[in-house]
């Protein structure tokens, strides 16, 4: 049994020890302010608005936007969450959200759940679009798109955010949608005409990666670094890794119930994508990304399935409290369940690599 143990152990000390020295060191990240609040939201209603900062939720002080999104996704299904902010003349504001009733998918974004914005994203304000990759044969590539190119208008307007041109997009099937595009120093008029998607025929697809340039100038007024003495950072390591596993945990819930959406999921390819894209970041991000690595291993390893180290531990327990270890054939057969349940598992990560990489 502390083969089993030993495994798990090794991977939750690294990504402890590397958080810790990260806190240390200091982790870029952007503060918890809020931009624009729906004007019939429980925000709005608490008179919580734009400029005010998070500063705690669900009784968790808040740091950082990361810090309000993780604690924020942890409580989805609660139908109590208190919600603190402080305004500019230190006015404080509370208000209870209910995250109950909420479906796959709105982890991702868990803010417009809410109702509201961050004010990060007046950074992104009618900045260009980018097209950052073109699948061969679909809608975007037949009008003309090219990787690279940046859509400076929509239908004659300014761009907004990715998320609207992706709805936009949703919404056209069939529809054109006149670009004005950025290539090379050139402006081009580019028609695009959204197909059919192959997941839901009532909404278009282009087969297009968007990503968004950005004003620096206002994306440094909302930084900030979270930055702990060293006697302070261990128990906040902690604290964070403890938090991200059990939400780790909750988020294969949910996935089993269907109250979350596959996009959370990644595999080898997904993995590599992210390690170069840290990398090129800077080490801070790099090391913080394979610290969730490891933490995700421990969690994985730990869970209670035959071929874990986590299921060698429950049958070493079952074992000892049964006084005598279990029959071949009850190994056997309990292996081959565990190796199918896993074998599965990684089939379907790896099919939903390929399918996210090279078709969508």
């Amino acid at each position: 049994m502390l083969i089993a143990v030993a495994g798990p152990a090794v991977n939750l000390l690294f990504a402890v020890l590397t958080l810790w020295l990260l806190f240390i060191i200091g982790v870029p990240d952007f503060k918890p302010t809020i931009g624009t609040v729906n004007s019939d939201s429980v925000l709005a209603r608490a008179q919580i608005g734009e400029g005010d900062n998070i500063v705690a939720i669900n009784g968790s002080g808040v740091d950082t936007l990361s810090d309000a999104n993780l604690y924020l996704v942890d409580a989805l299904g609660s139908a109590a969450v208190p919600l603190v902010a402080v305004d500019k003349n230190g006015r404080q504001k509370t208000a209870m959200l209910d995250l109950s009733n909420y479906q796959a998918g709105h982890e991702m974004a868990v803010n417009r759940l809410v109702g509201f914005n961050w004010a990060l994203a007046k950074a992104y304000d009618n900045q260009p679009l980018s097209a950052v990759r073109v699948i061969s044969g679909a809608a975007a590539e037949k009008a003309g798109l090219k990787s690279g190119d940046l859509i400076v208008k929509i239908n004659e307007s300014l761009p907004t955010t990715v998320a609207d041109f992706v709805h936009l997009i949703q919404a056209s099937p069939q529809q054109p949608i006149a670009l004005t595009v950025s290539r090379q120093g050139q402006t081009l008029p580019i028609t695009l005409i959204p197909q059919l998607s192959a997941d839901n025929p009532l909404q278009g697809y282009a087969g297009l990666s968007i990503g968004q340039q950005r004003d620096e100038a206002a994306l440094a007024e909302y930084q900030t670094t979270k930055r702990y003495g060293w006697l302070m950072a261990l128990p906040k390591s902690i604290s964070a890794n403890y938090l991200q596993g059990e939400l780790m945990l909750k988020t294969l819930w949910r996935l089993v119930v269907g109250k979350a959406s596959v996009d959370n999921l990644g595999g080898p390819i997904t993995i590599a994508d992210y390690s170069g894209k840290t990398l090129e970041a800077g080490y801070v991000f790099y090391f913080q990304f394979l610290a969730a690595i490891s933490l995700v291993l421990a969690v994985m390893n730990l869970l209670p399935l035959p071929v874990l180290d986590g299921g060698h531990i429950a049958m070493c327990l079952l074992e000892m409290v049964r006084g005598k270890p279990l029959s071949e054939r009850a190994l056997d057969i309990l292996m081959r369940l565990g190796g199918s349940v896993v074998l599965t598992f990684m089939l379907f990560v790896v099919t939903l690599d390929i399918w996210r990489y090279l078709f969508k």
